[in-house]
């Protein structure tokens, strides 16, 4: 299984999917929502030296929060079975919504449910993606617990599975001798 293979070929379909789905920005203008791999995208508005000079760690507020909406594709982990299994390797994926909602009525929470909402109905009738990655039940979700306001998170935890390599094995001396993969 090629990890990064599932991770493109999560993004492009929820891209599909997203395309033409507007939700508030920092703005308050209506703004598509983007779709990032793994993490989000490093600051435009100052470079790495001016940023390094005045000692900034990570991004300002306003670059940060200029990435909302949008989602984030991370791959979590992943687990091969034991040799001669039957099973599948399997990689956990992590799906975290964002929308940026400053209002004082706090209902950023409403947005990310409807992402979250869209992505599993997609995902339930797309049960298989990119011709081999297989997705487990369950599909969980979740609004984060903490209070970030302005910005707001959910999470949808995936598992998906995919064919292994099969392992050729023979047996030289009393020992095991790994030969070539056919």
């Amino acid at each position: 299984m090629n990890r990064v293979d599932l991770l493109d070929t999560l993004v492009s379909v929820l891209r599909e999917e997203f395309a033409g789905y507007y939700l508030p920005n920092k703005a308050g203008e209506m703004q598509e929502v983007k779709i990032y791999a793994q993490y989000l995208p490093q600051p435009q508005s100052i470079t790495f030296t001016e940023r390094e000079r005045k000692g900034l760690a990570g991004y300002e507020s306003a670059d940060y929060e200029s990435n909302f909406p949008c989602i984030i594709v991370k791959l979590d982990d992943m687990t091969d079975s034991e040799e001669g299994s039957v099973e599948l390797s399997t990689v956990r994926v992590k799906v975290i919504a964002g929308v940026y909602d400053a209002e004082p009525e706090s209902q950023g929470y409403r947005y990310i449910l409807a992402m979250q909402d869209k992505i599993r109905l997609l995902l339930l009738d797309k049960r298989v993606i990119g011709g081999k990655f297989l997705l487990d039940m369950p599909m969980k979700s979740k609004l984060y617990d903490i209070e970030t306001w302005p910005v707001w998170y959910g999470e949808q935890e995936l598992t998906y599975h995919a064919g292994r390599p099969l392992q050729n094995w023979g047996y030289v001396h009393g020992g095991i001798k790994r030969t070539e993969r056919r």
